[in-house]
């Protein structure tokens, strides 16, 4: 016979069970408590209707166990269904690491008095993870500390990130069940220092992100879940993803607890402004370093006004023994480059300085009347020179 000091009601108060030398352990039947009333709904982070999975329940102080002795916990689409008793009750969502609105209790921390079934409530999630991040060319701006304004857009305008949920094609960005026709939100990220922001308009199904125009840097605001990182462009730009790849998720469902991390040194923001030993600390990170073709460019190192290969001039002697200075290379009014033989000349035996450079190019908007250009160099490898007049002879 249970016992119990809540004057719970049961279909059987008893049941029957014999121990006898055959058996020591006997399983009965669910007892059914009749006078509990059924509280049902679902749990969603705020703002939103993307179900919260995991969250438990305390009703007075007291965790919320199943018939088989295990916490009740909300089910994937954020639902749950349980049972309590008559009278004044105080019920209570939980999730380690999580943070609700009013605290997560239901009609408040006094309690509420049930004398019949409660169903369609809904708990939410205010939990928040802060997402940091950058969209630039190249290491050079890609490797420097986040959250300090240091890096500079080498891109061009109109720096365009879009979100939206991965795995979850039901659930919306934006939903407020007292204004069930809100469908687009606008707002901003203010980075550290004031002067640079984020700009993103949220709306159902997905949420576009303006990272900042100077920096190339954002921050966002997210509940913690996974999102997908669809497109990512600029102007001049359509798309700002390596050949082949389409999309990135962004995991934050492991990323409650912010990071802290330290950078030796002095480094200068985009402000001019002299940062010593920058602090990183969002939960979590995700850049979309966009690197352009290698290019590799030579020049011939040399003390004339112009830049050319081979010899500039060669010395010709006429059959009557008088000299001529021959132009093997000359520039034209328009400053264009004229080899006399088509191709430049070389002397037998003479050596050549070659400067070799190996790098990425960034121009703005890809277009060259915007005079901004960042050229980023590839350190290390090895260069191979091929002498195209001996076959099989070159030389590193």
């Amino acid at each position: 016979t249970p016992v119990s000091r809540d004057n719970i009601k049961l279909e059987r108060g008893s049941m029957p069970v014999t121990f006898d030398g055959k058996s020591n352990d006997e399983t009965l039947p669910d007892f059914i408590i009749t006078n509990g009333h059924r509280f049902s709904g679902y749990v969603m982070y705020e703002g939103t209707s993307i179900p919260v999975k995991g969250a438990r329940f305390r009703v007075d102080g007291h965790d919320v166990h199943d018939a088989a002795g295990k916490l009740v916990e909300t089910a994937f689409d954020g639902s749950f269904s349980f049972r309590v008793l008559g009278g004044t009750r105080r019920i209570q969502a939980v999730m380690d690491g999580h943070t609700f609105t009013d605290g997560g209790y239901y009609k408040g921390s006094a309690g509420h008095n049930f004398t019949d079934d409660v169903a369609q409530i809904y708990f939410y999630d205010a939990t928040k993870v802060r997402l940091a991040g950058r969209v630039v060319g190249g290491d050079d701006q890609g490797s420097l500390p986040l959250e300090n304004n240091l890096s500079r857009n080498n891109l061009g305008d109109n720096l365009t990130m879009v979100f939206t949920l991965e795995g979850d094609n039901t659930s919306w960005l934006i939903y407020d069940n007292l204004n069930p026709t809100l469908a687009e939100r606008t707002d901003s990220v203010i980075h550290s220092g004031g002067r640079h922001k984020t700009r993103f308009t949220v709306q159902r199904k997905r949420m576009e992100v303006k990272p900042d125009s100077v920096t190339g840097e954002y921050e966002l605001l997210l509940p913690p879940v996974r999102w997908k990182v669809q497109q990512v462009y600029c102007k001049g730009h359509a798309t700002l993803f390596q050949d082949g790849q389409v999309s990135e998720v962004v995991d934050l469902t492991d990323c409650l607890a912010p990071r802290d991390s330290i950078f030796e040194g002095n480094f200068t923001d985009v402000d001019e402004q002299t940062i010593y030993r920058p602090h990183e600390t969002a939960n979590a990170t995700y850049n979309r370093i966009y690197h352009a073709p290698v290019e590799i460019t030579y020049r011939q190192l040399g003390y004339d006004s112009f830049d050319y290969l081979g010899d500039r001039t060669y010395y010709a002697t006429a059959l009557d023994g008088t000299k001529a200075e021959v132009p093997l290379v000359y520039q034209d009014a328009a400053k264009t480059l004229h080899y006399t033989f088509d191709y430049p000349v070389f002397s037998v035996a003479r050596k050549y300085p070659i400067e070799i450079s190996v790098g990425e190019r960034y121009i703005y908007n890809n277009d060259t009347r915007t005079g901004r250009e960042d050229r980023v160099s590839m350190g290390g490898g090895t260069v191979t020179v091929h002498n195209g007049m001996k076959n099989g002879l070159d030389q590193e």
